[in-house]
């Protein structure tokens, strides 16, 4: 099942100008970006960020100059020269769940602190308000910080938190090329859920017409040449970073973003609380039906900007009613 939606294509087009509507006025006199936080690691939506990033800088003829993750401390960070603006990697980590990549932007304002920070598009939450509190305080450090952010939820408190820009756009997924299913249709409703701290609904037992699983099992070899190739790069070459270093993060993540989308390909319906997975239905045009998660980073998207609004995404609240709702699809 593959339906081509021309309101669907037409909203893509408007997420796109909403994206560029935002950052082109943001990196107006910047031809050149360092980006940060690169996703070595399975999941594939984080994946599907980069690789939108990549499609929009090139589509605007910006140039990447550095690249990097989130795996070795400031000393490994290199000089970068004033006129390049530093980019952290969009994605749903801001806050106090995953405090690596909270750090990591705590370091990058202290390490850069003459240059331009944008924190590319993000969901924000918060646990505890003692660490809200204390990432207010790193924010108020640095002149020049931009906090993008992906839903009116996260903007509200991104106002609370930074005294500085603040602005909502689309989440940068939607800068990847548009393309069809990838595979045939194994299975009537393939279940795409969440396995981590963000679950919200438990799920039933899959039936033979059924498969449910995660994406955020890979091939460890993927994350040992990333590895690699970055120890390369700093050992041997040094400074910024080579090209060779770029293209085997983009690599990687294309690797990651292409086992998604055959998975996601191999349900006739999808059901999934994870929100790259209802970006990349909407890409391809997969029906599906979508739970949130523990702090309605779906819903609150949705929200924003009307994504799967056209009779191709369904909202449900619980499993077994996602599950009647996908069996109804045909």
């Amino acid at each position: 099942m593959y339906k081509d939606n021309q309101l669907t294509n037409l909203r893509i087009g408007e997420l796109k100008s909403n994206i560029d509507e935002i950052l082109l006025p943001i990196l107006k006199g910047y031809d050149r970006v360092a980006i940060f936080d690169f996703p070595n690691y399975a999941n594939v939506g984080d994946s599907a960020i980069w690789l939108g990033q990549e499609s929009f800088l090139a589509e605007h003829d910006i140039f990447i100059l550095h690249v990097d993750d989130c795996y070795h401390g400031a000393r490994g960070y290199p000089k970068l020269p004033s006129d390049v603006a530093v980019l952290i990697n969009g994605g749903g980590n801001f806050g106090d769940i995953y405090p690596r990549h909270q750090k990591l932007r705590e370091l990058l304002i202290s390490q850069y602190p003459n240059h331009r920070i944008i924190q590319l598009p993000q969901s924000i939450h918060f646990q505890r308000e003692s660490e809200e509190l204390r990432c207010a305080d790193s924010l108020k450090l640095h002149s020049d910080f931009h906090l993008i952010v992906r839903d009116e939820a996260s903007f509200n408190i991104a106002k609370r938190i930074h005294s500085g820009h603040s602005y909502l756009c689309p989440d940068m997924a939607f800068y990847l090329k548009k393309t069809p299913r990838m595979s045939q249709q194994d299975f009537h409703i393939l279940g795409l859920l969440r396995t981590d701290c963000e679950q919200k609904y438990e799920h039933d037992e899959a039936d033979q017409d059924s498969f449910f699983c995660d994406w955020v099992q890979e091939n460890r070899n993927i994350f040992r040449v990333v590895n690699w190739a970055s120890r390369f790069d700093r050992r041997l070459l040094g400074g910024t970073s080579s090209r060779f270093r770029k293209l085997i993060y983009s690599w990687a993540a294309n690797l990651r973003l292409r086992r998604g989308c055959l998975l996601l390909s191999s349900g006739q319906v999808v059901i999934t609380d994870r929100l790259h997975a209802h970006v990349l239905c909407t890409i391809m045009g997969i029906p599906h039906v979508v739970l949130d998660n523990t702090y309605g980073k779906i819903g609150n998207f949705r929200a924003a900007w009307s994504t799967g609004s056209d009779g191709f995404c369904i909202a449900a609240q619980s499993f077994s009613e996602a599950r009647e709702l996908a069996l109804k699809f045909k």
